[in-house]
C-alpha cells in the first residue's frame, strides 16, 4: 500500500499547521477558507505550503493565519523561509526530483 503522508514535504508553513491544536489537515484549512468566502481545494492549500505561488494574495496569508491560530507575521516569515529553501534546494527540497 502506498502511503501519501511519507511524501508530504515538511516545510516551515506545514510545520506551523501541524503544530496547531488538533493537528489540522489541509482539508480542514480549505474548509475554513470556504466558510469565510474564499473557496479553495485542499490541493491549493498544499501548493501554498510548498511555496508554489510566487506572491500569494494577502487574504490567503490572513485566512491561513486565522485557520491555524497564528499571526500573519509568522506565516509570512515561514513562507519566506520555504521560498529560500526551495531556491537553494535545501531542507525538504534537497532530494526532490525535477518535474
Amino acid at each position: 500500500m502506498w502511503c501519501y503522508n511519507a511524501h508530504v514535504l515538511k516545510t516551515p508553513v506545514t510545520r506551523l499547521r501541524k503544530d496547531a491544536p488538533g493537528s489540522l489537515t489541509a482539508a480542514d484549512v480549505a474548509a475554513y477558507f470556504s466558510r469565510h468566502g474564499y473557496p479553495l481545494k485542499p490541493g491549493t492549500i498544499s501548493a501554498f505550503e510548498r511555496a508554489q505561488f510566487k506572491t500569494p494574495p494577502d487574504r490567503m496569508f490572513i485566512l491561513y493565519a486565522r485557520a491555524i491560530g497564528r499571526s500573519t507575521k509568522e506565516i509570512r516569515a515561514a513562507y519566506a523561509a520555504t521560498l529560500r529553501m526551495k531556491a537553494r534546494k535545501t531542507g525538504p527540497f534537497a532530494f526532490r526530483k525535477a518535474a
